[in-house]
């Protein structure tokens, strides 16, 4: 018979697991077919009031950013990310960076093929986007889109005046896995089933 201190080693490990499963980014765009955004090139569908342009590597952001530049870009072919746009989860931004970039105002707004706004997604970028991935996780205007036809993104900056962005984006996506909850859940509710069963006998 296992003893409450083998036990309670097992789901410390089983939830340590877990956190490590928590902390796994889902490239979404890798879901497309092809695995990118839209057209290379920039161009039709692509647009730009800062210093972004779109290469085969994503889209690169090099100069001075001013508050309130966008770069709106399509996704190669519309997808359906229904199942990711949950409570709990949030997305990201994958930002290969030369330097550190300020900590300035980030946003990820989502649009259908109608161009209708499905969701907006606040955050900002701090140290955190030199070679990794930014949370966007606070929801900042819920539009009237669908998540099952997601078409564009837009990214927008706020800052306090013209900042310095150097950095390359390939990837939007998702964090925890959507079968993370659960599993902490049914681990919690075995945990604490056992405890009670214990002090019932006692």
């Amino acid at each position: 018979m296992k003893t409450p201190r083998t036990l309670a080693i097992a789901t410390f490990v089983l939830v340590a697991l877990l956190g490590r499963a928590h902390a796994q980014y889902t490239d979404l765009l890798s879901l497309s077919d092809p695995p990118a955004f839209g057209p290379l090139t920039g161009g039709a569908g692509f647009f730009s009031d800062g210093v972004a342009t779109q290469g085969a590597t994503g889209i690169v952001v090099n100069g001075a950013i001013a508050n309130g530049q966008i770069i709106l870009a399509p996704i190669a072919t519309s997808q359906d990310w229904t199942a990711f746009a949950t409570p709990g989860n949030y997305f990201s931004i994958f930002m290969i960076t030369a330097a550190p970039n300020p900590n300035a105002g980030i946003s990820l707004e989502f649009l259908d093929s109608g161009d209708a706004t499905i969701d907006v997604w606040t955050g900002f970028s701090g140290d955190s986007a030199v070679n990794g991935y930014v949370d966007i996780d606070t929801l900042g205007n819920p539009g009237t889109g669908d998540y099952s036809d997601v078409a564009k993104v837009i990214i927008t900056w706020g800052t306090s005046g013209p900042e310095t962005i150097d950095t390359t984006m390939t990837k939007i996506a998702v964090v925890p896995e959507p079968s993370t909850y659960a599993l902490l859940a049914l681990s919690g509710l075995a945990f604490g089933g056992y405890i009670i069963r214990r002090r019932r006998r006692a």
